[in-house]
């Protein structure tokens, strides 16, 4: 029970373990980093019950729920409306608006933007974006794709960030392993694949003249060429390859509608189609 009423109809109590139970639910069902989505919701589900509170006693005949005065017109044509409706059809009028509401907040909560760190691999869907930066002596490998009509899975946009020393350090490419491993099995699942593309240091601005020795030329080159085979064997497709000079510095982005954009930090897109 919400609340209690006079012999007159008029809300003269609200049981405290009412909210206590509201908040209770939004604390406890919150997730991590999504905690701001719960208040919303805790705001927009008490703007609810003040206002079926209001619609259903007395003091709803003649009080008004506050609106913002962003557009002070429509506003005030809008609540004159209300306060000519029946008790039933303002509750709906109400509800309705506090509906499309919280669905709106949700949609806005729900596009989520990912930063994808060195040894780390990310995965989207709906209006995700994931970005990285720092791509100097790294490979940073993008992929986007479209689910075949029927079809769907958690992610359809992914990324990793790793950084160049597998022959040194095994756990390097654990990231983009992950990465090709989920990528194959969302694609025999009906994933299609929109575009595939690798950032990534060009083999040959490694020089003698810069003083790398031929040994270490000739690994960076055979793990360039392994990241391109474990892609195409995966994939079955070969990705674009955006090379760079080793000194520069490059960024790589999967925006909300699945374009991959790159290019040196500051500046140009050089992912263009």
């Amino acid at each position: 029970m919400l609340a209690e009423t006079g012999e007159d109809g008029v809300v003269v109590a609200v049981q405290p373990t009412a909210l206590y139970t509201l908040f209770y639910i939004m604390f406890y069902t919150s997730r991590k980093g999504v905690l701001h989505i719960n208040m919303y919701f805790a705001n927009g589900l008490s703007n609810a019950i003040v206002g079926a509170l209001l619609a259903t006693t007395a003091l709803g005949d003649s009080l008004q729920v506050p609106r913002r005065a962003a557009a002070d017109v429509v506003a005030r044509e809008e609540a004159r409306a209300v306060g000519g409706m029946a008790t039933e059809a303002k509750m709906r009028k109400r509800a309705d608006a506090c509906i499309n509401s919280i669905s709106e907040k949700r949609q806005l909560a729900a596009r989520e933007a990912k930063t994808v760190e060195i040894g780390e691999d990310m995965y989207g869907t709906g209006d995700d974006t994931i970005d990285t930066a720092g791509l100097a002596t790294c490979f940073g490998v993008a992929f986007a794709g479209t689910w075949a009509e029927g079809k769907s899975g958690d992610f359809d946009r992914a990324m990793s960030h790793t950084y160049a020393d597998a022959a040194l350090d095994p756990d390097a490419p654990l990231a983009f392993i992950d990465l090709v491993d989920n990528v194959q099995q969302a694609i025999q699942a009906g994933l299609g694949v929109n575009r595939i593309v690798m950032v990534a240091a060009d083999p040959a601005s490694y020089t003698l003249e810069d003083g790398w020795s031929q040994e270490e030329i000739d690994m960076y080159a055979d793990e360039y060429q392994a990241y391109l085979d474990a892609i195409a064997q995966a994939w079955t497709l070969s990705p674009e390859e955006k090379k760079h000079d080793y000194n520069e510095v490059w960024r790589l982005s999967i925006k909300s509608d699945k374009t991959i954009e790159c290019g040196p930090e500051g500046g140009e897109n050089k992912c263009q189609n």
